[in-house]
């Protein structure tokens, strides 16, 4: 107990509850203390109370968000790098990266000439040059370096395979610069809600037909 609130700690730790007097008109207070009562209070003060909860998970989502651009970070959508470059492929064939001396954690630069910072123009470029022998550009620990590699075939599609496998790379922030992309990112999900919830109730008809059929 601190001053007039008693706190509780319950054994099954899945959710918690505040209970304040006179919360229902059938409840009995004492004459002392109906003054304080939940009943008694004006209505913005009981419209606070009531959401209160949801507003701490509002709050809870906001802190994730900081802790996630700060602490994990987040992918770039525009960068990646090797995350596996095996000897062999699966059918047992060898595959083209790993031999000619592409690790993981490397970052591909360019195939052939042409730009291989996104992962969808890498792709294209190996797979249109099949059993051809290109400069494979990639920068490990900073350092640029070149190697030749000799594209292997897809016996499925006919395309060209390196034997590569990709992840994505992420970036952490400051804690100013996460509070900002936090909020941003927050904004944007909280309209994505609202908007989501609007659309629900907009097409009840379509909502009700969906469940039935």
């Amino acid at each position: 107990r601190r001053g007039e609130t008693e706190f509780g700690l319950k054994p099954v730790l899945l959710g918690a509850y505040v209970k304040i007097i006179g919360m229902t008109n059938l409840e009995e207070v004492e004459p002392a203390d109906e003054p304080r009562a939940y009943r008694q209070q004006s209505y913005p003060r009981r419209v606070l109370v009531a959401s209160a909860g949801s507003l701490m998970h509002f709050a809870m989502a906001f802190v994730g968000l900081i802790v996630l651009f700060s602490v994990f970070g987040v992918p770039d959508g525009e960068r990646w790098e090797v995350r596996e470059a095996p000897l062999t492929f699966e059918d047992g064939t060898n595959a083209a990266a790993g031999p000619a001396g592409i690790m993981q954690g490397d970052t591909v630069l360019s195939v052939a000439g042409q730009s291989a910072l996104d992962w969808d123009d890498f792709v294209e470029v190996v797979q249109a040059n099949a059993e051809r022998t290109v400069a494979v550009v990639i920068a490990r620990d900073g350092i640029e370096q070149t190697f030749q590699v000799t594209i292997g075939t897809n016996s499925e599609t006919g395309t060209g395979r390196i034997g590569i496998g990709p992840r994505s790379v992420y970036e952490t922030t400051g804690f100013f610069g996460a509070f900002g992309n936090g909020a941003k990112l927050f904004v944007d999900m909280s309209w994505e809600s609202v908007t989501g919830m609007w659309n629900i109730f907009s097409n009840v008809g379509q909502l009700v037909d969906r469940v039935f059929s």
